[in-house]
């Protein structure tokens, strides 16, 4: 009588490449701008998830994440404040094995308001 074993090989790979798509790289863009921004992650198993982070602090959510055969997409839309001026957003994908990141750094134009207030001082004479 014959016995036969059977058994399953898992492999287990970090992302492949990393890559982030930004309409206005290297662009100053308008405060009050809706940007968005999208991070595409191949291969890698498992599959990896995202992060995206303002100054590697912040949290931000994404606006949406789907796998597409041997990779995923992240994407993120943001209204640009001045406040945002050369700031960094970033994108993590990592599985168990590993990570990569990539990241954009911010130029936000913005309107400077000036209120100019004219007084005029009259010296009447008694």
């Amino acid at each position: 009588m014959e016995t036969y074993s059977s058994f399953n090989l898992n492999f287990e790979d970090p992302p492949d490449s990393l890559e982030i798509n930004y309409a206005n790289n290297n662009l100053t863009v308008n405060e009050g701008t809706k940007i968005r921004i999208m991070c595409v992650s191949r291969g890698g198993n498992p599959l990896p998830e995202f992060e995206w982070t303002l100054n590697g602090k912040t949290k931000l959510a994404p606006m949406s994440t789907q796998s597409i055969v041997y990779s995923v997409e992240s994407t993120i839309d943001i209204v640009l404040k001045r406040e945002h001026h050369g700031e960094m957003i970033q994108c993590q994908a990592s599985n168990k094995v590993g990570q990569l990141k990539k990241f954009v750094n911010l130029k936000v134009s913005c309107k400077i308001k000036i209120k100019i207030i004219c007084c005029f001082f009259y010296l009447i004479k008694n």
